[in-house]
């Protein structure tokens, strides 16, 4: 009677456990080299953000949480410096494996997503970028209803701001990936590089110059415009406001404006800027820096970047280096 009574709690401790793995996902960490024993896990859902904090011993630490979907966590380490990406679900136990100092080569594992992932990059740890990338296209198309493969897009397919090449990644998806979030937020991606792409009309905009006269896209109607986005802090002026002062020189009686767009926060001395270079074309200054929404309305990541619109108002030229306008400029304005 007493081994029969042991026997019904053993069964009900198993069962019950059986129950509280089925409604949580358990991530189990083992990274070597930590200095900082703080870990930070970072999960979003229903659009709130939750922050764990746990603490590693001996470089071991244990998370439970549930969540009913496959969706990404972030487990920051090292005082926030180092962070990895996650995948979870429900009744799923994921093991973390590695050393801090080489986040890149740590291992995931304990689904398919995580498992993919972690054989693409220990697959392609050593590879030249060019390689990387035919490597990741090919991953896209040998796991096209795998997650895995929207995550291998984003992280290594989105350097190109064509939006017909992440158009092509995008239709060779099939479900359920295609239903993931992430499929979604990349797709608006690729609305939204649409806007600027080549042939169609330039989004519009309003700017004051350092004369305190504001400027639309209207302002250059029947004319065409060299759009440059600029920053002081990088220093790219120097080799580019030459160009741009020659480009000014001789086309400026061939409606043509150039109108360039300074990115910076800082109190640059602009006028010791203009009159070094002796700039007679139109001038602004944007003061809200990289968080400008003109930045993002133009999809533009990197500066300096230029952008080339007909009388029509339709683009020409897209992010494009000032070299490449010049070229394109002998062609289209003769």
């Amino acid at each position: 009677m007493k081994s029969c009574f042991i026997l019904c709690i053993l069964l009900n401790i198993l069962f019950l456990t059986g129950c509280r793995n089925e409604k949580s996902y358990v991530v189990e960490g083992n990274i070597e080299g930590l200095t900082s024993s703080a870990i930070y896990v970072v999960s979003t859902f229903d659009n709130k953000t939750k922050i764990d904090t746990l603490f590693a011993k001996e470089g071991k630490f244990k998370f439970v949480s549930s969540y009913d979907s496959v969706k990404p966590i972030i487990i920051y380490m090292e005082e926030q410096t180092v962070w990895i990406t996650v995948w979870v679900q429900n009744g799923e136990t994921i093991t973390i494996a590695g050393n801090v100092n080489h986040p890149e080569l740590i291992e995931i594992t304990g689904n398919e997503i995580n498992n993919l992932l972690t054989e693409f990059k220990q697959y392609n740890k050593e590879v030249n970028k060019d390689t990387l990338i035919y490597r990741a296209e090919c991953f896209v198309e040998e796991h096209p209803a795998s997650i895995a493969a929207l995550v291998v897009i984003q992280d290594y397919l989105m350097e190109n701001e064509h939006p017909d090449v992440l158009g092509t990644y995008l239709s060779s998806i099939e479900n359920p990936a295609k239903q993931d979030l992430l499929y979604a937020r990349l797709n608006a991606v690729y609305h939204r590089l649409l806007q600027t792409s080549i042939g169609n009309l330039a989004p519009d905009f309003s700017v004051v110059d350092v004369k305190g006269d504001t400027l639309t896209l209207k302002t250059f109607k029947d004319r065409c415009l060299l759009l440059a986005f600029e920053s002081f802090a990088c220093k790219s002026y120097d080799n580019n406001f030459p160009v741009l002062k020659k480009i000014d020189k001789k086309y400026s009686d061939k409606k043509l404006a150039v109108l360039s767009i300074a990115f910076d926060e800082d109190n640059v001395d602009w006028k010791e800027i203009s009159k070094k270079y002796n700039i007679l074309w139109l001038q602004v200054i944007d003061r809200q820096g990289l968080a400008s929404p003109l930045l993002t309305q133009y999809n533009v990541n990197v500066l300096p970047d230029y952008f080339l619109i007909d009388n029509q108002g339709k683009i020409i030229a897209a992010h494009d280096s000032i070299t490449k306008i010049e070229t394109i400029l002998k062609e289209h304005i003769k």
